[in-house]
């Protein structure tokens, strides 16, 4: 070989090393590898093997044939053929000739195929019979990392003179191939070491938003059914060609961030207490105060029982506990807070709670403080201090992930996770954001989380609310500029609400909607 060809050889070994170690996808890299290896060796044929994590079979990955017109695995169709093993019984598996590169950690070089009697060649012949080739040369190299452990094997086959004549491989051949084989390992190596660690990060994320749903049991599904939505918005904004959202655009990035933030949206619930996360009625924390209550009421109708007993002892009296037993059906009927409470049943739970009631000779007043405060919510569960609770999970969840090193394409799942509470006005919480400090994300992922809120199934503290009552509602939250318009519009008027709604929501709640 002249030293022109072999200066036009090198540079162009160099260029593919340059590629190779670019290359983040690993499909991707698999090929430029066997391209790359038959360019530079003028290999009509090549096969490239994986080993697996255990060092017990090599995988086939990719296998080209240029005359044959033949390339399958990688990002082309898939290869069925068994994988190669690399011991029999209890030894090496020295016969083929690809394990025992992988095994010996050599090059191994052979002439042709059909005269040497070192290896088994049984299913190379086979395959010339099956398809008419005929092959002869082959070089194969195991693939060796910065550590210089054997991770797979690149097999050569049918080297070509400018002729297209059938040759064997050189020493030129040999030293090229080997120097691309060093750097092949290396960026298959760092590509897979890329892959399980998404891999492993994205199993965290799964793990960790499954233990939010369990954590309470009232919303189980409440992030898996957030990240639907925000997830259905986002990729439909990104197919619109017309109106507010033709110039928006999610490549698959934004689409990962979009997904990983619902997942994470909630996750400073992690250490909000399950008395409070899980609150069902107004009276209840770590045991149901409603019990209590309950046996108060009893004492009660008890005592006025004992009472007319003992002023007309021997005759036949009827006691009328009738309006214990309605202060008793208010009072825990308060408790559900199904309803808005207004301010005259407020004031009657606080003249409930003024009468006496007599306990191991000591009397008091029926209801304590907090119990009375407590009934007299005027919506929903909480208490303001428990609601603040509540509310700062988002806190919580921002802290928490913002400590998170998040890979670099990952670096907006904070901001989009923690605005989930913002509102366009500014009136929102944790921050007080207005629309300008939000992105469109995280505006995508506050209409998800209310929708969601709004007709959800499976909340104690109120019956599921029908479509048409959600709409008004987020109706109101648009005109107090709370929410995207355009978003919420996006989301009934492109199908995403209906195939949400069909999926998640019971037929009792879609019944009255006009589709």
């Amino acid at each position: 070989m002249s030293p022109v060809n072999q200066d036009i050889r090198f540079n162009r070994l160099q260029v593919i090393n340059t590629a190779l170690s670019s290359e983040k996808d690993l499909n991707k890299l698999l090929e430029l590898i066997v391209n790359g290896a038959q360019e530079l060796t003028h290999a009509d044929g090549a096969t490239l093997y994986i080993l697996d994590n255990k060092n017990e079979y090599l995988h086939f990955k990719i296998v080209a044939n240029t005359t044959l017109k033949i390339w399958m695995g990688a990002s082309h169709s898939q290869i069925t053929w068994p994988p190669l093993p690399m011991k029999i019984g209890k030894y090496p598996n020295l016969a083929s000739v690809s394990t025992a590169a992988a095994t010996i950690g050599e090059v191994i070089d052979v002439a042709d195929v059909y005269k040497c009697n070192r290896f088994d060649f049984t299913g190379t012949k086979e395959f010339d019979s099956r398809t008419g080739y005929k092959s002869q040369s082959m070089i194969v190299v195991p693939l060796k990392d910065h550590l210089d452990n054997v991770i797979g094997v690149l097999q050569l086959l049918n080297a070509l003179d400018d002729n297209n004549k059938v040759i064997a491989f050189n020493k030129e051949d040999k030293k090229l191939i080997e120097a691309m084989a060093s750097q092949a390992a290396v960026a298959i190596n760092n590509t897979q070491l890329v892959a399980d660690l998404k891999n492993f990060l994205y199993s965290f994320i799964s793990s960790i938003s499954n233990a939010i749903d369990v954590k309470s049991a009232f919303q189980t599904g409440h992030v898996r059914r957030v990240t639907k939505i925000a997830c259905m918005i986002a990729k439909k904004i990104s197919n619109i060609k017309t109106g507010p959202f033709k110039t928006y655009k999610f490549n698959q990035q934004q689409l990962e961030e979009i997904r990983i933030a619902g997942q994470l949206h909630d996750i400073g619930k992690i250490i909000t207490p399950d008395h409070i996360l899980c609150k069902a009625t107004k009276l209840e924390t770590i045991l149901d105060g409603a019990e209590t209550i309950n046996l108060r009421f009893e004492i009660l109708k008890r005592d006025r029982e004992i009472a007319a007993l003992k002023k007309a002892l021997g005759k036949n009296i009827i006691v009328d506990v009738s309006d214990i037993e309605e202060n008793q059906n208010f009072v825990m009927n308060a408790n559900t807070g199904s309803e808005f409470m207004s301010k005259e049943d407020q004031a009657k739970i606080d003249q409930i709670a003024k009468i006496p009631c007599t306990i191991n000779n000591k009397t008091q007043p029926l209801l304590a403080q907090w119990e009375c405060e407590n009934l007299k919510i005027a919506k929903g569960t909480l208490n303001n201090q428990e609601r603040q609770i509540i509310q700062d999970h988002v806190v919580h969840s921002i802290e928490m992930l913002e400590e998170l090193p998040f890979p670099k394409d990952l670096c907006h799942v904070p901001e989009i996770a923690g605005s989930h509470h913002e509102k366009l006005d500014g009136s929102g919480y944790p921050k007080g954001k207005s629309k300008k400090d939000l992105s469109l994300a995280a505006r995508i992922m506050a209409v998800a989380d209310i929708f969601e809120a709004l007709t959800a199934k499976d909340r104690p503290y109120k019956q599921p609310m029908s479509l048409n009552q959600a709409l008004k509602i987020m109706g109101l939250m648009i005109k107090d500029n709370h929410i995207d318009g355009n978003i919420f519009e996006c989301f009934i008027n492109e199908g995403v609400m209906k195939q949400y709604c069909q999926e998640e929501l019971s037929p009792e709640q879609i019944k009255d909607y006009q589709w």
